[in-house]
């Protein structure tokens, strides 16, 4: 939720907020990204 707009500031903030949330899905997404 709101997590593509966190995309636009920085791979590494959406990451940490992936952290916060523990989602697995946004965890597949930091993986994609190439984190």
């Amino acid at each position: 939720m709101g997590s593509c707009s966190g995309q636009s500031g920085g791979s590494y903030d959406l990451s940490f907020k992936i952290l916060l949330v523990g989602d697995p899905v946004s965890a597949k997404v930091v993986s994609w990204s190439g984190f």
